[in-house]
């Protein structure tokens, strides 16, 4: 089976937290940070990370993998629906310290969200994405990858989830010019 649109989402998550990271210690040298920075942390956060990715895995993947035998009670599914509402309680942290213009309460629930997803990617890269290949055979798989875009749809389709791609390029680009 092949995950790879999930894999590229991994990756690109993990640029985004280095994008916090960085933008953390920009604030607390006192230099300059993108306009709207908090407000489209929150959006990726909240429609890309939440509304693209863990929407595929939530009303797909996982599904799709406990009915192939992989317990979602016990196992690493349960695991891995555990820490995408602690990330989406830690999300909610951030929104709310954006509204309330606090960004050392939004740095420090941004630091924990760093932290539980960098270990969440982990565990679903070597753990849980490898048990879904194993699982999911050449007959399932085109049936997972096109549920997949049937999720992505709604939420404006590979259009969308190339936009949040580049902004990540851009956010990426300015920093290292500055």
């Amino acid at each position: 089976m092949n995950l790879e649109r999930l894999d590229q989402e991994h990756r690109l998550i993990e640029r985004f937290l280095q994008l916090l990271k960085a933008w953390e210690e920009r604030h607390y040298r006192k230099l300059p940070l993108p306009d709207g920075w908090m407000s489209h942390a929150v959006d990726f956060i909240k429609l890309f990370t939440d509304g693209i990715h863990h929407a595929k895995e939530e009303h797909v993947l996982f599904p799709f993998m406990e009915n192939h035998g992989i317990p979602r009670e016990g196992g690493p599914i349960g695991v891995m629906l555990a820490e995408h509402g602690d990330a989406r309680t830690l999300a909610t942290a951030m929104e709310s310290a954006w509204k309330a213009g606090d960004p050392a309460a939004f740095f420090l629930a941004g630091k924990k969200y760093g932290q539980l997803l960098t270990q969440h990617i982990f565990k679903e890269d070597h753990i849980l994405y490898p048990m879904a290949k194993g699982a999911i055979f050449d007959d399932g798989a085109v049936a997972v990858e096109e549920a997949f875009l049937q999720v992505e749809k709604p939420l404006g389709g590979d259009q969308a989830r190339n936009q949040w791609f580049n902004w990540i390029d851009l956010e990426e680009r300015q920093l290292k010019n500055q």
